[in-house]
């Protein structure tokens, strides 16, 4: 008896062996459950009354879609772990300092830049946000900064500025900074500017009302735990009016952020998932799902050209990412992202600057479990570009794909 019982064992494990390179983990960020115990939301001033003429809330504003051109994949027979069965969540011993110096100090070139209307390139203004890094105890992302990171990339390429793009990223995007880099935006910008302004990172999920709107509320999750709840982003957001602004979210209920007053005319809202969605990350990509496919793959490689013009507007890259973002997390524990566009401006959002030549087009490569990359694959087929899976490392999570919020 004891014989078999070892037999049987040896089994088991065998099994387990050949699913483990499989599984993929659905990362359940720290803070979300603990913000109704704890409530540690900071008072917040109430919203002000809404200005005429504004945007209604997000069930009732325009929302342009796209449906999935192929049906969801099956859910793949794996199992599922959270994040505290993998990743230890610890406080620091020692919290990074706060960055040192005035804004303009640390990013002269930003600070001393300057429009001049008969120049196209000094027109167009970018913040971008990317969070991988965090001080506090909440787990850090695996691809957020790679998201700003790209999108940078994929501006200078179409004839932006660098020194008109401010990037901020890991500890570095504190509460601070990210309040001083929506003002650099604001004080920038006219009716002759072109804007971005895109955000990378955990979400904050409350469980009750923080600022007084009657629902609960989400936030953008600075670095240093500084949270920034969805009505004071309206508000830092409100000064930011060029000609046209495209505001990008790739976090947890990315929906759930447009407030009213969010939706302008002149602005083109995107967002990677439905208010109670979940955003995942894809550790073989080194981005985010809903980077990987609308940053990497249809604006920087050019797939998401639709009509066949040459050109990727912000509508078609929207239009691409969206089915291949959902078929790709379709098997995931919490369900599919499906992303979301409020779409105001009245026209297609072209990121090239005029008189500029069109970039160069190659198809992102995945990494290959060494670290190196391969050939460029061809085109991805309808359900999207599937990257050799890497070998577990703790690296990578293990080859899981991670969910991108708090």
């Amino acid at each position: 008896m004891l014989r078999t019982s070892i037999t049987n064992a040896r089994v088991g494990l065998a099994a387990l062996a050949l699913l483990a390179p499989l599984q993929l983990l659905a990362i359940a960020r720290a803070g979300d459950d603990e913000a109704e115990r704890r409530q540690d939301a900071a008072p917040v001033a109430a919203r002000p009354v809404p200005i005429p003429g504004a945007a209604a809330p997000l069930d009732a504003a325009p929302v342009w879609t796209v449906p999935t051109s192929t049906p969801p994949a099956a859910p793949a027979p794996v199992q599922l772990v959270t994040e505290s069965d993998v990743v230890p969540v610890a406080a620091a011993a020692t919290p990074a300092p706060a960055p040192a110096g005035t804004f303009a100090e640390r990013f002269p070139a930003q600070a001393a830049a300057t429009q001049d209307p008969d120049d196209p390139a000094s027109t167009r203004w970018a913040l971008l946000i990317g969070i991988n890094e965090h001080r506090g105890t909440v787990a850090d992302n695996i691809g957020s900064r790679q998201d700003a990171e790209d999108l940078r990339t994929v501006l200078l390429a179409h004839g932006w500025r660098d020194d008109h793009i401010l990037v901020l990223t890991d500890r570095q995007a504190t509460r601070d900074d990210i309040v001083a880099g929506l003002a650099w935006l604001a004080d920038k910008t006219d009716e002759d500017s072109v804007a971005v302004f895109h955000y990378s990172g955990h979400s904050k999920k409350w469980r009750h009302d923080v600022d007084g709107d009657g629902e609960r509320d989400v936030g953008l999750w600075p670095s240093d735990d500084g949270y920034i709840v969805d009505s004071e982003l309206v508000d830092l957001l409100e000064p930011v009016q060029p000609q046209a602004l495209w505001v990008s979210f790739a976090t947890c209920n990315a929906a759930g952020m447009a407030d009213p007053g969010l939706a302008q005319p002149g602005r083109v809202l995107t967002f990677s998932s439905g208010a109670p969605q979940k955003s995942y990350e894809h550790p073989a990509w080194g981005n985010s799902v809903w980077g990987w496919h609308l940053i990497e793959q249809a604006l920087g490689a050019g797939l998401g050209d639709l009509d066949g013009d040459g050109r990727v507007t912000v509508q078609e890259a929207f239009a691409w990412a969206r089915p291949r973002a959902s078929d790709t997390t379709s098997g995931q524990r919490y369900g599919p992202q499906d992303g979301v566009m409020i779409d105001l401006l009245g026209g297609e959002l072209d990121l090239l600057v005029p008189d500029a030549p069109p970039p160069s087009r190659t198809p992102a490569t995945p990494a290959e479990p060494d670290g190196s990359t391969s050939t460029p694959p061809p085109p991805p087929p309808e359900q999207g570009q599937q990257p050799p899976p890497p070998e577990p490392s703790e690296e990578n999570h293990g080859n899981r794909i991670c969910l991108l919020c708090g």
